[in-house]
C-alpha cells in the first residue's frame, strides 16, 4: 500500500492535503499516467521550440525586402493591438499563452479555475480575432 495526495492529483477540487491509501498497482497506473503525460508535455515543448527556430529562421531570410519586412511589422502591431481590445479575460489568457508562452494548465492552475474554461476564453478571443481581421 503506498500513500497518495488527492491535492497533487486534482489541485481544483482539494484546496488541503488529503492523503489516501491504494494499493500498488493504482499507485503504478497514477505514477505510468504522470509519466506520460511529462512526456508529453516535454514533446510539446519540443514541437514548439523547433516551430519558434523555423518561424525565425524564415524571417531572418535575406530574401524579404523591405516593404515585406514594414508589414510584417505591421500586421503583428495590428494582431496585438486587436489582442489587448479583447475583454479583459480574453486578452489576458491570450497573451500569456502565444507571447509569454505559458501552457494552458499553468494559467488555469494560477487562476484557479478548469482548463476548459481557459481553452474556451482563448477559443472565443482567437474567434473575435478573426472576425475584425
Amino acid at each position: 500500500m503506498k500513500q497518495v495526495n488527492l491535492r497533487e492529483l486534482y489541485p481544483d477540487t482539494y484546496e488541503d492535503d488529503v492523503y489516501v491509501m491504494v494499493n500498488d498497482e493504482v499507485y503504478e497506473t497514477i505514477c505510468e499516467f504522470e509519466r506520460q503525460e511529462s512526456t508529453s508535455a516535454r514533446q510539446r515543448r519540443r514541437r514548439e521550440t523547433q516551430y519558434v527556430s523555423s518561424y525565425d529562421n524564415r524571417i531572418s531570410e535575406p530574401s524579404a525586402s523591405p516593404e515585406e519586412s514594414v508589414l510584417m511589422t505591421d500586421q503583428r502591431v495590428r494582431i496585438f493591438e486587436l489582442v489587448m481590445s479583447l475583454p479583459p479575460k480574453q486578452s489576458k489568457r491570450i497573451y500569456e499563452t502565444f507571447y509569454l508562452g505559458k501552457s494552458i494548465r499553468d494559467i488555469a492552475a494560477e487562476e484557479g479555475v478548469k482548463v476548459s474554461s481557459v481553452y474556451t476564453v482563448i477559443a472565443r478571443g482567437l474567434k473575435n480575432i478573426r472576425r475584425k481581421l
